[in-house]
């Protein structure tokens, strides 16, 4: 095991501005997640949408789904899922062998869009078996919570996947820009956080509440230009520090 990756029953948070890095971090944990538990099952909830399949549940490539959009980081085998008669098709391991899936619906309002990833959460998070482990990601976690950190889309999943997930073999990773963004149930059930350049330094102290190490900030500017993007801080449940990582060398060591 190395010391970045994630691994069974983690529940993780990346925190970064736009541009820091996260999402580069965040292929890097789901493909590190796929080598060590081969049979896992891998979801990625993509409001924006940021990430591409390869495949649509009836077996064609899901390129032209894509193609008004900027490109986009594509998971090697995933398969597209909008609607939810499709979710026998998408975890048919004849059909589908990779067992990775991108929940996406590229038309129709936010409040929709959301209600329905809730949703996709709700039946996966149910049908979890400890046996075999799985791994979500949410990618824009702030579109999960409203201002004040409450529960968007009608449930409150995204906590129950923090507070019970390590039960039944459940790892769960969500994205932000901000830390006072987190809800505080979450943030205190979290046991893995990887911190990129904010631009709110003040909003590390939200942090303290899960045991991020006092006085350890995020990268500063200064410290990224001198040892290069893609800086960031790494912290784990019951570690009193947070030590910097680069992503171009977290890559280079995974590739070797």
């Amino acid at each position: 095991m190395n010391d970045i990756a994630m691994h069974r029953s983690d529940r993780g948070i990346l925190i970064g501005a736009n541009g820091t890095g996260k999402s580069t971090l965040a292929e890097y944990v789901l493909a590190s997640f796929r080598d060590e538990y081969p049979d896992a099952r891998i979801a990625v909830l993509d409001t924006k949408p940021r990430w591409r399949a390869e495949y649509m549940p009836d077996g064609r490539k899901a390129r032209k789904l894509y193609k008004r959009l900027a490109k986009g980081d594509t998971i090697p085998g995933s398969m597209h899922l909008s609607r939810a008669q499709d979710w026998p098709l998408v975890w048919d391991r004849d059909i589908n062998p990779s067992q990775s899936v991108i929940v996406q619906r590229l038309s129709g309002s936010m409040a929709d869009n959301v209600r329905f990833q809730v949703g996709f959460l709700e039946k996966f998070f149910s049908t979890q078996d400890a046996r075999r482990p799985s791994l979500v990601y949410l990618d824009e976690g702030m579109d999960f919570f409203t201002g004040s950190s409450s529960a968007r889309g009608g449930s409150d999943i995204v906590q129950r996947c923090f507070r019970a997930g390590r039960e039944r073999g459940l790892a769960t990773l969500i994205g932000v820009q901000r830390p006072i963004s987190i809800n505080l149930q979450c943030l205190t059930e979290t046991s893995w956080c990887a911190l990129f350049r904010i631009n709110f330094q003040s909003d590390v102290k939200r942090l303290y509440e899960m045991g991020w190490p006092h006085g350890t900030g995020p990268p500063t500017y200064e410290e990224v230009r001198r040892y290069g993007q893609g800086l960031f801080r790494l912290w784990r449940d019951g570690q009193n520090q947070a030590p910097f990582y680069r992503l171009g060398k977290v890559q280079h060591e995974r590739s070797a």
